[in-house]
């Protein structure tokens, strides 16, 4: 996985963790507080108690644009079954993530045992949009797009992330 990738996917996670646990951005990866320039509503962290979710959410980056000097927009389609009662529901949505390359890039190869990064993984660089469509139909983008339904993180992290940097 190349330093894009593993910041695609640790923003992602990131945000999903954030989001789900009710937990502000600061309770997410490290680092994610410093990588997330996206404006958002002033209670889009809010914290608030939730119901454990279970199930999956799968990523396939299926476009990679350099839109400008050190700018990228990555165009995900995201397949997911998460939600308080353990039924599978599946969603099919695309997300836009634009971020910027700026100083120290991620570490590359970020794969193991761990459900989260032990360390920033962001580097240097940062996010200034993420869009989400959840009403056009998107099974045709998708189609060809895997489905890992497993329950733990997919390739996983390392214990340590310095090896990469």
């Amino acid at each position: 996985m190349s330093a894009d990738g593993t910041f695609i996917r640790a923003f992602i996670e990131a945000q999903d963790v954030a989001v789900l646990s009710g937990r502000a951005a600061a309770g997410s990866y490290p680092g994610f507080t410093d990588a997330d320039h996206v404006p958002h509503h002033s209670r889009y962290y809010d914290s608030f108690p939730t119901p454990a979710y279970t199930g999956f959410s799968s990523h396939t980056i299926i476009r990679l644009d350099n839109t400008g000097p050190d700018t990228y927009i990555a165009t995900v389609c995201r397949r997911e079954s998460v939600n308080p009662l353990n039924e599978e529901s599946l969603n099919v949505d695309i997300e836009w993530l634009t971020y910027h390359h700026h100083g120290t890039p991620p570490p590359a190869n970020q794969r193991g045992p761990r459900n989260a990064p032990p360390d920033n993984v962001f580097g240097g660089w940062y996010a200034t949009q993420y869009d989400v469509d959840f009403t056009t139909p998107k099974h045709d983008l998708c189609t060809d797009t895997p489905i890992n339904r497993g329950h733990t993180p997919t390739p996983g992290w390392p214990t340590t992330t310095t090896g990469d940097l």
